[in-house]
Formats: C-alpha cells, structure tokens, sequence
C-alpha cells in the first residue's frame, strides 16, 4: 500500500500515477491536522509512505525519491506468499476429501492451489493440480475410491515474480463402496513421540459392516507385508503414519480410519550445540566451552564429543575430534593451544542407550591468552551528567552555519537507538526553511596507552535522518596528529549501533580524540549519538600445554555402558527379524 498525504499545497500526482503503474491501493489524504506527521514523523509535505504485505512500514520519508520508492515496491511484490498454515482433512468418503486451512495474512493473495498425487496403495498413478480461488476450505469430489491422496496447498499472487511455497504433504484415503465394508477407528490415536525399540500395539476398531473382516495394515502408503490381523506392533525409526484397510465379507475394496496415527520414534537426542566459547585467561593456554544439556523421550544418558579445528568450518573428521565421553555441559580445552591463535570449536552428542549420534554445525570460536588479559575502558559517556558534557567542545563551521549547533537533549523524536534520558543532538530540522547547519561537537582527550593492548574498539549509538541529501554527517578519531575518518552517511537514514575497530589509529595514543560532524545541512532533518565508548584489550601471553585428553572415569563407565546396551539392542533385533543367537 502507498499513501500519500498532503496539506493542498502540493500535487497528487506520484502517488497517483503509483497506483494506475502498479495496481496498489493507496488512500490520498489532506493531512491538515498534521496527523501522517505524527505517526510516521515529522517533515514536509507531500508525506509519502510504504507499508508491506505484512502491515509494516518500509518507507516513510517527505519527497519524492521515485528510483528509492520504485526499488522497494518492486523488492515488496515480487516476494512469493508464504505457504499456508493449519492445513488439514476434514472429513473422507468412497469419492470426496474435504480439506481446510488459514488463509494467507499478505494482502495481494488472489487464491490456493491444491496440488494431488493419486496412488493405488502403492504405484503412483498421476498428479493434478486445481484452482480453487480464494477460499479457505475444498471438497475434492468424484476422486477414484479405495485410493491414497498426496494433497499440498500453495498460495499464489498477481504477479507469481517467484515459486509458490508449498505446505507440507497431507495424506488422505478415500473409502470402499462395498455395503459389508465397516467404519473402522485404530486406537490408540496418537500422536506418539517414543524411544526407539518402543513399541506401540494399534488395533483396529470396526463398528457396521458384515463379516468375516479383512485387515490389511499400512505404514505411509505402503501395504506392511504380513500385517493382516486386527492389531499390529509398530516399531521402526523416523515419523512414520499408520492406518488400517478393513474389508467385509465379499467385498473386493475396504474402509479405513479418516485419521492415521502418527508415531516417531526418536534416535538422536534434541541438541542446540555448542553455546559458549571463553579465554581461560590461564598461564596455560585454555579455552573453556559450555553447553545446554541434551535432551530426549530416550531415558539417556548421554555422552558429548568436541571437535577443534583452525579454520571454519570446522571439519568433523576423527583428526580434530580433541575429546569425547564427556558427561559434563563443561570442558576446558588445554590441549595444545597456542597462544593468539583463533580455533573453531562444534559439540556433538551421542545417546548411550540408542548410539544415535547429533550431526550439527553449529560453531564457535575463541583464542587463549594468559592471567591479565581482558577488556580495559579508556572512556565512555552517556551524557547524563552535565559536567562531563562541559568538557566536550562544540563549534560551528566550516560548512554554512546558522543554526542547529550540537546541544544535549532529552526529547524522544530525534533519540538514537539504546538510548535513555539525555544525548546529543544537531537538530537542522527544527531550524527552519533557509537555515544552514555545520558543526561539530569533539570529545575531551583520552589516553589510549597501555602495556600489550592488541585492540581498540569505538562504539556509540547513532541517529541519521536523511531527507534530500548534500548534508554530510561524519564520525572522526584524533590519532595525535591528524583526524581520521571512520563513518560517513550513506544515502539513507540510520538508526544503529555501531562498534568500529580503531587499533591502527589509535592504540598507543596518550591524546586521542573523537568528534562527530554535521555539515551543510540545508533545512534537512538531524545528527544524534549517545553511548560513546572506547575500549581496549589487553593481551598478555600464555604457554602450550601438551597434555593429552584422557576420558574421565565416568566417561569410561559410560562407554562400557554404551557397549553392553548397543549388545541388548542387536541381539534384540536379531530376534525380531528371525535371526538365531
């Protein structure tokens, strides 16, 4: 949606001609009571702004920057609808499937595509696809009885610049058309979530019909060979969907339950990897890790395994496996770490009861260094207290000035990011129609001296509102002799946090400086920062150590414990599948 507003002094005709080009909707609205200015912020007329499919504001800027404005429109519709949620089935008969879902939260959705696979409890058959407008519920009808439906529902727009997102498969049946045939109702319902090697006993329930019954059992779409009485064992890996094909007497097709029962049998434990890496800090080179606990239905416990490596990523091969067995959320890695070096570490978990072992990726990375080493804070300011803001200098020039000179504030309009009671703020804006602004505001000195610093670093919090450009906003450091540039404004506004790597200028400066510019700013909007740091790290060396990672006790027990379970299983499964022992 565009929407432009103006007070009658201006044209319509942009936000006009956005629609007749674009097909969008767009109120036009006289703001005389300077409402747009309110919600979307002050600045002149005509006021135009850009909210999304999902009622978010894109743009809101005074102007007309037509190449700005034509880039997110086209950026905002050429994204495809995400893919429907709560779709489900209804209700099955021998012809029908009926079908249900939410629709779509975008705004340019035009209607669903339900996308079927038919199969004959096993070959597929043929796909199809149909067109049902915008609705949020379908009955499929004069479908082939006693078959097995693959159903997916997209979403799709006007324009379809990109593929539809499609749900993820339902399965449906429809039913027999024999008169003997039963309503069938498999207990119990599920879903399940067990162990593996848990096993869940079905039964299939007939009420109706005329017997003797025929039982024949599915998992997904698949006829399980021999399953053919009225119950059946389910055991197996992964999400698997069971259901139940009952026939009557004489009758060549047969009835099922609507619902399938849905059961998954878990392996591997539920693991979100490695969640901190931390300097040791210890005269040997440490680094320590920590973890979440794992977590299963599996009763456990669980043994965890590290991998190092010095590049990323990290490859999980047995050469960087540096530890396992581990019982613990914690490890301290001391095993031949030099000192500066980076290293990339990925925690894995294995299952002592299953052996199913996590495959993630996550990663994290660290370096040691030894006793002494941290962070240092050679200054920061919020410009809460007063006589510290006095120390600050302000001037104008030497661009154009005549109003706008930097000053602490604490009103809300013009606030940085992070920020709380006062900041300073050069405000052209509130200047007025023919005003020139140009000035800058520089910090006191700061020493930057300090044995073994390997880093400085400069955060603050800034706020750059743009309007029509040929203002210049700029972030500079004194390195004892010159000013050095370290951000300047891109052509948009900006409202972040900002941490900029200042070792080169001025690590080892005893009279460091920052100052922050706005120059010729022409009645254009303002400047604001708050939260300026500058912040070291001192990096005091460590040595190599060379032990050899040994497996705790308890770690050995574990493994023992391991081995004799993962026996139980396979002499277990051996049994099942009619193997001798």
């Amino acid at each position: 949606m565009v929407a432009s507003f103006d007070v009658g002094s201006q044209t319509l005709t942009n936000a006009t001609n956005w629609k007749n080009t674009y097909g969008l909707t767009h109120p036009v609205g006289y703001d005389q009571g300077y409402v747009a200015w309110g919600m979307y912020g002050e600045g002149y007329v005509p006021h135009n702004v850009l909210i999304g499919q999902d009622m978010t504001v894109l743009y809101s800027e005074s102007g007309y920057d037509e190449s700005v404005l034509i880039s997110i429109i086209e950026a905002e519709l050429n994204k495809a609808p995400t893919k429907p949620t709560n779709f489900h089935i209804v209700n099955e008969t021998n012809s029908t499937i009926s079908l249900a879902w939410d629709h779509n939260p975008e705004s340019d959705v035009e209607g669903y595509r339900l996308n079927y696979t038919i199969y004959t409890k096993g070959p597929r058959v043929f796909k199809a696809t149909v067109d049902v407008g915008y609705v949020n519920a379908y009955t499929l009808t004069g479908l082939q009885s006693n078959s097995i439906y693959e159903l997916t529902l997209e979403a799709y727009d006007q324009r379809e610049a990109q593929p539809a997102v499609p749900t993820e498969p339902l399965y449906a049946e429809t039913q027999g058309t024999c008169a003997n045939n039963p309503t069938v109702n498999v207990t119990p319902n599920g879903p399940f979530h067990v162990c593996v090697d848990t096993d869940i006993v079905l039964t299939a329930n007939t009420s109706g019909g005329t017997g003797p019954f025929s039982y024949q059992w599915l998992e997904d779409t698949n006829e399980i060979p021999g399953a053919t009485n009225a119950t059946y064992t389910a055991s197996s890996t992964g999400t698997h969907l069971y259901n139940c094909s009952v026939s009557g007497s004489g009758c060549s097709d047969d009835n099922h339950d609507v619902q399938r029962v849905v059961i998954t049998w878990q392996v591997v434990p539920d693991f979100e990897g490695i969640m901190s890496v931390t300097d040791g800090t210890e005269q040997t080179c440490t680094i320590d890790l920590a973890w979440s606990p794992a977590s299963s239905v599996c009763p456990g416990p669980f043994l965890y395994s590290i991998y190092r490596d010095t590049t990323s990523p990290v490859s999980l091969i047995p050469a960087n496996l540096i530890a396992s067995g581990i019982t613990a959320t914690t490890y301290s890695d001391a095993f031949n770490l030099e000192y500066g070096q980076t290293y990339y570490y990925v925690v894995h978990v294995t299952d002592q009861v299953t052996g199913g072992e996590d495959d993630n990726t996550i990663e994290l990375s660290g370096s040691p260094h030894g006793p002494g080493s941290g962070d240092i804070t050679f200054y920061e300011f919020d410009f809460q207290n007063v006589t510290e803001w006095n120390r600050w200098v302000v001037t104008t020039g030497p661009g154009q000035h005549t109003c706008g000179a930097w000053a602490r504030v604490n009103t809300d309009n013009q606030r940085p990011p992070n920020s709380t009671g006062y900041y300073a703020l050069s405000d052209s804006d509130a200047c007025g129609s023919g005003s020139w602004t140009s000035t800058i505001v520089t910090s006191p000195r700061i020493n930057c001296s300090a044995d073994n610093l390997a880093t400085v670093t400069l955060e603050c919090d800034l706020f750059y509102r743009r309007y029509n450009g040929g203002d210049a906003a700029t972030v500079e450091v004194f390195n004892g002799s010159s000013w050095q540039t370290i951000w300047t404004n891109p052509a948009d506004s900006v409202e972040e946090h900002f941490a900029w790597d200042v070792t080169s200028q001025l690590a080892g400066v005893g009279m460091a400086k920052i100052r922050f510019s706005y120059q010729n700013a022409n009645y254009d909007y303002w400047f604001s920062v708050d939260n300026v740091s500058l912040t070291g790290y001192i990096s005091m060396p460590c040595e190599t150590g060379n032990d050899v990672p040994a497996l705790s006790p308890l770690a050995l027990i574990g493994l023992v414990a391991l081995l004799s379970v993962m026996l139980i299983m396979f002499i277990k499964r051996g049994r099942r599948f009619g193997f001798k022992n």
